[in-house]
This record gives structure tokens, sequence and C-alpha cells, in this order.
């Protein structure tokens, strides 16, 4: 009888059918790649292109929204990082959508919530494990598929998490200046304090007097690390810093990269090694 219900369950995968995950961008897309690791008959699109950083101002084009009339399920941040979906909810309106943030401390950036979350490695995990459920509870086929997937990433989130509240501790209380409004989940997690920023929105560069105000940050503040991305140029950050003895780091908010499993983790230990690298004696 056993056997029975095994080549039973076995044809039910074979013949199930395909269910498409579309993910908002990129750091989502990372999180359901891992969650829908080797499951038959499930894919994983990402709807937005590479090169978008943050979403607020993005415009879905005609081959996004053909995407999304063939998706099962959109995967979205929410916290108002997605500013299309309002339009979605109006052409698609029975397209499940799961908000992965959904339930999540939320930190306030000028009167706004920062929805820059999966950058703590603990939310990034309960991210990752509201995913598998909800995923479970729309396929139900593969539910235990994507827990056991789930589970496995969750543990090495949690090892990547110890090793870099152990790695970072010296560092505790330090002042630090990042680029965009992105860090915060990250500099509570971890022990920073983020005194400044250099562009509150993307593309938007600091005025004269802004600059000046962070040059004036730094000597107050005695700000030890002005942080660029590997997204933008570092050149704003290197004429901020001209003249002190502040080091210059690259801080990496994984908003692009390369699509593999591994992505994420590959990003946050790059972004230890480089504060390492400029806050070492």
């Amino acid at each position: 009888m056993r056997v029975l219900l095994t080549v039973l369950l076995s044809f039910s995968f074979l013949f199930a059918a395909p269910f498409h995950i579309v993910t908002s961008f990129y750091p989502l897309q990372i999180m359901a790649i891992n969650v829908a690791k080797d499951i038959p008959s499930v894919s994983v699109e990402n709807l937005t292109p590479p090169l978008t950083g943050c979403l607020h101002d993005f415009s879905l084009t005609p081959k996004q929204l053909q995407s999304l009339s063939r998706a099962s399920v959109l995967v979205v941040n929410g916290l108002g990082m997605e500013s299309f979906l309002d339009k979605v909810i109006r052409l698609y309106p029975k397209l499940p959508i799961i908000v992965l943030t959904q339930g999540l401390p939320v930190l306030i950036s000028d009167g706004q919530p920062n929805p820059h979350v999966w950058l703590s490695v603990p939310l990034a995990k309960r991210m990752v494990d509201h995913l598998s459920d909800q995923l479970g509870q729309l396929d139900a086929i593969h539910r235990d598929n994507y827990k056991r997937n789930a589970i496995l990433y969750e543990g090495q989130l949690q090892a990547l998490d110890v090793w870099m509240k152990k790695e970072l501790s010296p560092y505790h209380g330090i002042s630090v200046i990042t680029f965009h409004d992105a860090f915060p989940y990250f500099a509570k997690e971890y022990g920073f304090n983020v005194a400044g920023v250099i562009e509150r929105e993307a593309g938007s560069e600091p005025s004269a007097k802004d600059r000046v105000g962070l040059r004036k940050k730094i000597v107050d503040e005695k700000v030890r690390v002005v942080f660029a991305e590997p997204q933008y140029s570092d050149k704003i950050a290197r004429s901020i810093i001209r003249g002190s003895t502040t080091q210059l780091a690259e801080l990496d908010p994984g908003v692009t990269g390369p699509v593999k499993d591994s992505a994420y983790l590959d990003m946050m230990r790059h972004n230890i090694e480089s504060i390492r690298k400029a806050l070492k004696p």
C-alpha cells in the first residue's frame, strides 16, 4: 500500500500543472529561487529589469504585463516599494499577491515606511518563511517541498547572521554615512549609527548646502566611513571625504546581481569584508 501511494505521488508531481512565480524585483527573486529550488513544474521569473534599484517610479511595460498574465502568483516587498501595485491589482484582480513584509517591524524614514527590510538578515529569514508558507497554501501539492527548501535556506541565513554579528561586534556604535537611505535595518541589526545619507532618492544629487552639511557631520559625529554603492558612481562620496581621514567603502544594497541561489549570502559576506577593510586599524 505504501509503495502504491509513493508511485501515485510521483505521478502527481509529473502531471502537476505549471506554477509560475513572478517576483517584483531582484532580492525577492533570490528568495523565491531558494524556496522553489528543484521543485518540478515550478518556475521563478523576475518582473523588473536587473538595473532597477528602487521601484518607486517604475512603470510596467506591455511585456511585463504579459508576464503577469501568465503568473500563478506575484511576490512583492510592500511598504510602498512597488508603485505599480495598484495597477496590477486593477488589471489582474484574481492574481494572488504575497506581500513579504507583512507583519514585520517597520522603520520610518522621512515620515514614510522604509521598505529595505531584506538588509536585516533576521528579517530576510522571516520573509523567506512567510514566502514558503504562502506558496504552500497556493500550491498545496508542493507544500512540503517549499517548506523543506525554506528550512535549508533559513539555516544558511541564520549562520550568516551569527557570523556577521561576530565580525561586526568591534564596530558597534560607529557613525557612518550611506549613499542611499537603504540601510536603517542593517544599521539597527548590526550596531551602526547612520549619521547622514548622500542621496535621499536615486539620481537626486545633494546640493552644495547638503554637501557642506555632510562634511560637517563627518567632523561633528566622527564619521569613520562613507559608503558608496556598486550600482552608482562613487564620485560624490569621494568629494565629500576629500581632505579628511574618513574611509570610503562599498556597501551593496542587494538590488542587482547574479541570478543564483547564493547571491544574497555572497553579497552580505562581501559587505562585511568591505566594512572590515575600511575600519581595520
